[in-house]
């Protein structure tokens, strides 16, 4: 049986960072297309399903799944199973429809927002890869996550790229206000249950407990921390008045609603489950 893993060089890793470190005009309407780094430390985590149902190989359309998908690829790319890559395999699973899987997000925009609102120190409540943190290179950065191997991931990025000023929680956000001072919050929760990413997090809940999760950890991140000036949030169209609506609820005023990537794009655009048009918000609020 083929074992499907994620080998990216050293060479692809620094090149990358550098030019995370010299960002991009693009800014807000970058794409999430810089994942060199993210999939080397995350992989394992971020393949967990895909890799699981390629193992246990049970049978689609009178096939064996990696049968199946060896036959698909052959048909739409031309490569047959010795000249297919891991990778190529590891994203079959969406693009056929198997399973939908993760997602990737750009570390540009909150290089964006840090040099807009002139921030020195950001709490990420929902960290998730990693994307942020990268993208919060050379100023304090406050990262908490749910998923402990996730986690492990980005300190073991920080590490490999000796970040200085950065901080990690493995805790539920919505129960975890962090000891340390901080100007903002940047994040990215959980779109409900459009990506079923660990199975500890609030993508589990149903959608009203959903919305009580979603004004706890507002209310732990932003409004009990006094330092904090700006909670921001990045949110598809779908969920947005929702959830824009707990976060007005909770007496914060919006400032600035930014459009992410080109128009009606998603990182999530291969998602039926999101309907209509797709775009993604980065969603300011102040105290």
């Amino acid at each position: 049986m083929r074992n499907l893993k994620i080998e990216i060089s050293e060479d692809k890793l620094k090149k990358e960072f550098t030019l995370i470190q010299h960002g991009v005009e693009d800014g807000y309407k970058a794409l999430p297309n810089h994942n060199e780094i993210i999939l080397y430390f995350q992989w394992k985590e971020f393949y967990k399903k895909e890799i699981e149902l390629w193992n246990e190989n049970k049978f689609k359309n009178g096939l064996p799944l990696q049968s199946w998908i060896y036959a698909n690829r052959l048909k739409y790319i031309g490569k047959n199973a010795t000249n297919l890559t891991d990778r190529e395999i590891l994203r079959a699973f969406k693009i056929t429809g198997i399973h939908i899987g993760n997602s990737f997000h750009s570390p540009f925009y909150i290089q964006q927002f840090i040099k807009d609102y002139n921030i020195k120190s950001i709490y990420d409540c929902s960290g998730g890869w990693g994307h942020r943190l990268l993208g919060a290179w050379d100023i304090a950065y406050i990262y908490n996550d749910i998923n402990p191997e996730v986690v492990k991931g980005c300190q073991k990025m920080s590490e490999y790229f000796n970040l200085s000023d950065k901080i990690f929680y493995n805790q539920d956000c919505s129960k975890l206000t962090p000891k340390e001072n901080y100007d903002a919050v940047f994040t990215c929760p959980p779109y409900y249950n459009i990506e079923h990413y660990t199975d500890m997090g609030a993508e589990n809940l149903s959608y009203p407990d959903f919305l009580i999760w979603w004004k706890q950890t507002i209310k732990a991140a932003c409004l009990d921390k006094s330092s904090c000036k700006y909670f921001a949030y990045i949110i598809n169209h779908k969920l947005k008045a929702d959830m824009n609506a707990c976060v007005l609820e909770l007496g914060l005023k919006q400032i600035q609603e930014i459009p992410l990537g080109k128009v009606n794009y998603s990182h999530l655009n291969s998602d039926k489950r999101l309907n209509g048009t797709k775009q993604e918000f980065l969603i300011i609020f102040a105290k």
